[in-house]
């Protein structure tokens, strides 16, 4: 190799290492330390190949020992990262080192978002061989779910499925199959959709959301919190809130208000189950005062971070995605079943009996589709975020940055000046609100009151459940509530 050669070739080694350790610094999940030392491991290797073919150089030796030094240090923060307050040692008794500790529920938990052996692994900071050898005691098979059903049996289930969420595409079926505990390829659910709706599976794939680029550092760092107003005509709003980097809904309710305690309640329950966010955006609206006093007063929070980032709807196109996807599988249901009960005659928007009949039907009704429509969103995977599914995300993401000391976890989980976050998680290119979102927001929504006496109510209760099963979406049971209502106020005239 000539001399210039040589030069060159060191030169591109060392801002190789300059980009590695830049990228060091800013690492948040496994994966990025991972790929790392793959590079440091690959350049050590070229250096190797260098010295035996044209010698020992000043400039080779100095690389090979910057290289050998970044490599131990990164190893070294891997394996922290990766054994921190995940398995305890069990001390056995005897000679050797204490046996790790992996108990059947982790095991089970995290099998079954359907993460395989490797990344249990990482997850547990063990290696491969111990989670498949704990997996073996404790009876564990990841192979022992796939389902034996024929396709007949499979077609029937599909068929349920499709009555409940006629928009669902091959994944979102497939996620939901998992929900409800079968496991069968993708393959088998491509076909028997074929076989079910062969039209419906063919227009599918002109009305593919395209999905654009966003970022934020991890699960935590940003929710994105809104109501949607679809069914606001019938007095019946949606508030939902989802994790910006997993896509998590993290929580999904229908209500018949627009009260900023009932949006509270609902994030406090969602901080419980999934932890505290660093930051939330959403819009100006009055229903989330109480979701910003309680993030500024947070002690782990507070102002002057970010903490809380209030703008216009149009920056808020996270959630905008996550309403897409909602009226598309659940909402359109009844968007157009209410309109249908208006051209019937037997529905009006404006008679409070009528409304509160539709209510008490519908309300825990569209709460439940949406609790078995997330069951299975989270499950389903996608396909811009390596094939991981939200639940994958949320699990691998967190654990990633577990104990790291990089730049990113630190500003993610830490204190920063709030005047660099007011762009922060807005996608540019998402999907736009509707031209009155911000109107909306500062609409008040008007109480449905109970025109039942108490003993007319809770005979109400007790001959008519709401969540009965309904072959029209539940519209049998609101006209039984519409004449129970009826003859009620007829009889105590």
């Amino acid at each position: 190799m000539a001399e210039q050669e040589r030069h060159d070739f060191v030169q591109s080694i060392r801002h190789s290492l300059l980009d590695l350790a830049r990228r060091i610094e800013h690492a948040s999940s496994t994966d990025e330390v991972e790929y790392v030392i793959g590079r440091l491991r690959q350049i050590s290797r070229h250096l190797l190949h260098l010295e035996e073919a044209e010698g020992l150089t000043e400039e080779v030796r100095n690389s090979l020992v910057t290289v050998s030094s970044m490599l131990s240090e990164v190893e070294q923060l891997q394996q922290q990262q990766s054994r921190q307050n995940i398995v305890a040692a069990q001390g056995s008794g005897c000679a050797g080192r204490p046996r790790l500790e992996i108990t059947a529920e982790q095991l089970e938990y995290l099998f079954g978002y359907d993460l395989t052996f490797r990344d249990v692994a990482v997850v547990l900071g063990v290696s491969e061989s111990t989670v498949k050898r704990r997996a073996r005691e404790h009876g564990i098979s990841i192979r022992d779910g796939r389902s034996n059903m024929t396709d007949h049996q499979l077609d029937e289930v599909l068929r349920q499925i499709k009555t409940e969420f006629p928009n669902a595409g091959y994944r979102r079926v497939h996620s939901q199959l998992v929900s409800r505990g079968i496991r069968v390829s993708h393959l088998r659910v491509r076909e028997a959709m074929h076989r079910c709706d062969p039209e419906d599976t063919a227009m599918r794939w002109f009305t593919i959301t395209p999905r654009a680029k966003y970022c934020v550092s991890g699960p935590l760092a940003l929710w994105h919190i809104d109501f949607n107003h679809k069914l606001i005509r019938w007095i019946i709003v949606v508030y939902g809130g989802v994790d910006g980097y997993t896509r998590i809904p993290v929580y999904l309710k229908c209500s018949d208000n627009n009260r900023s305690s009932t949006v509270l309640n609902l994030f406090v329950n969602a901080v419980s189950e999934y932890g505290l966010p660093s930051r939330v955006r959403s819009d100006k609206g009055g229903e989330n005062v109480g979701v910003s006093l309680y993030m500024l007063q947070h002690p782990d929070r507070g102002p002057g971070r970010g903490s809380m980032l209030a703008g216009r709807s149009v920056h808020n196109q996270r959630i905008e995605r996550l309403w897409r996807d909602i009226f598309a599988g659940v909402l359109f249901l009844y968007y157009h079943l209410f309109y249908h009960l208006e051209e019937c005659r037997v529905l009006d928007p404006s008679n409070p009996l009528h409304l509160y009949a539709l209510h008490y039907v519908f309300i825990p009704r569209i709460n439940k589709h949406l609790d078995t429509w997330k069951a299975g969103f989270i499950r389903h995977h996608i396909r811009t975020a390596g094939n991981r599914s939200p639940m994958q995300l949320y699990i691998l993401g967190l654990l990633g940055m577990r104990g790291s000391q990089a730049r990113i976890a630190t500003e993610v989980y830490g204190s920063s000046d709030e005047g660099q976050w007011h762009e922060y998680g807005i996608d540019w290119d998402g999907p736009l609100p509707d031209e009155n979102d911000d109107d909306y927001a500062q609409v008040e929504v008007p109480e449905t009151r109970n025109p039942l006496s108490e003993d007319n109510f809770h005979e109400l209760v007790r001959s008519i459940d709401p969540l009965s099963a309904s072959e029209s979406y539940g519209a049998d049971i609101y006209l039984s509530v519409v004449s129970f209502i009826s003859e009620s106020a007829a009889s105590s005239n």
